[in-house]
């Protein structure tokens, strides 16, 4: 299943070239499967380019794959770059071009990515959950002294 997604055609795996994140092949198969990225062309940005290399919806997509493999830093592109698993599997820009990515990024961008990620989870639970069952009420947690955000429980008198 995943041949049919991926090409292996360049990648040895005698030893030649290794990944360090071999598991991002499952990884990158779930996101496809679910079709997790599939609407990120209706994202509007506030995008000027002339003849772009790189898409939105590929840096959006190269985001969200560097954080779910637990890089966090924009310092961390050139781990997607430079590795010979992960590049045959994305199109991976540097970081300059990730930075000036976030230029373009507006209000606009950000309400539509998170009703983007409000449908998938409610198409998600829709799909796959039958009984949900939401638990809102507080919870007792003690706090000393003066904790950010922290407030007087009334009916656990705390």
């Amino acid at each position: 299943m995943i041949q049919s997604i991926f090409n292996f055609d360049n990648i040895n795996f005698n030893g030649g070239n290794i990944s360090c994140d071999g598991g991002s092949i499952l990884l990158l198969s779930f996101l496809k499967k679910y079709n997790l990225l599939s609407s990120l062309d209706d994202i509007p940005f506030n995008d000027t380019r002339r003849l772009p290399k790189y898409s939105n919806s590929d840096i959006v997509t190269q985001i969200v794959l560097r954080n779910l493999l637990g890089y966090f830093n924009q310092a961390d592109q050139m781990t997607l770059i430079d590795d010979p698993l992960l590049s045959q599997c994305i199109n991976a820009c540097s970081q300059p071009t990730l930075s000036r990515f976030f230029d373009r990024i507006n209000m606009k961008t950000n309400m539509t990515i998170k009703e983007h990620i409000q449908r998938l989870g409610c198409d998600y639970v829709n799909r796959h959950v039958e009984n949900i069952i939401l638990d809102v009420d507080s919870t007792k947690t003690q706090t000393h002294g003066h904790q950010e955000a922290s407030a007087y429980i009334y009916h656990y008198g705390v």
